[in-house]
C-alpha cells in the first residue's frame, strides 16, 4: 500500500496461516494501505525479507508487489535481518527510531 508516498510491506511467517496447506504461499493481502505477505512453508519471514530486498536492489521491483524501488527501508530490531539487508545496500532503521519518525518526534535515522 501507499501512505505518504511510501509503499509499506509487512512480512510474517506463514506457518500459522490457514492457507498454508494449499501451498499458495507467499500469500499477499492488503489491509489499511499496507501490503501483507506471508512466507512459504519451509521459509522464514526473515528469508523472505532478505529475498525482497535483494530483488529490489537488483531490479527495483518484487513480484508485482513493489515497483520502482531500488532503495528499500527495512524496519527491524532483528540483528540478522538488519545485517543482511544492510549488506545488500538497504537502509535499515530500528523500530524505536521508526516510531519516532512517523510520530514526527525526530527525523528518520538509518
Amino acid at each position: 500500500g501507499y501512505m505518504s508516498g511510501a509503499q509499506i510491506v509487512v512480512v510474517f511467517d506463514g506457518s500459522g496461516r490457514p492457507s498454508l496447506e494449499t501451498g499458495d504461499l507467499p500469500a499477499k493481502d492488503f489491509f489499511a494501505g499496507v501490503d501483507i505477505m506471508f512466507s512459504q512453508k519451509g521459509k522464514s519471514a526473515d528469508d523472505l525479507i532478505i529475498d525482497i530486498v535483494k530483488k529490489l536492489r537488483e531490479d527495483g521491483r518484487y513480484e508485482g508487489l513493489v515497483e520502482d524501488c531500488r532503495n528499500p527501508i527495512v524496519v527491524t530490531d532483528d540483528y540478522a535481518i538488519r545485517d543482511g539487508a544492510a549488506a545488500l545496500g538497504a537502509y535499515v532503521i530500528s523500530i524505536e527510531n521508526f516510531e519516532k519518525a512517523i510520530s514526527g518526534k525526530t527525523p528518520v535515522q538509518y
